[in-house]
């Protein structure tokens, strides 16, 4: 079984723009620990050098690659507002 989390994060690119790049973090068949950054198009643009025990390693080594926690971004829908007739 390989277990896989894939999270979103903005990466600055060299003329100021943002690129929005999806990271996946997952288990490899010897349950260790790797992490793939994807082009939008879910190619994959670059990957961890080795694979990791724990987790945290694994997301450590993402972050000096420029992986950056992006909480998800939630939306609270508003009731609308009901008006009565008379």
């Amino acid at each position: 079984m390989i277990l896989a989390s894939v999270l979103k994060s903005h990466q600055p690119v060299t003329d100021g723009a943002r690129m929005n790049l999806i990271w996946r973090f997952y288990m490899d068949q010897e349950r260790q620990w790797r992490w793939q950054r994807l082009s939008v198009g879910q190619a994959v643009v670059a990957e961890s050098p080795g694979s990791y025990k724990e987790y945290e390693g694994c997301v450590a080594n993402a972050e000096v690659q420029g992986y950056v926690f992006q909480p998800p971004q939630t939306t609270r829908v508003q009731p609308r507002a009901t008006s009565r007739k008379r």
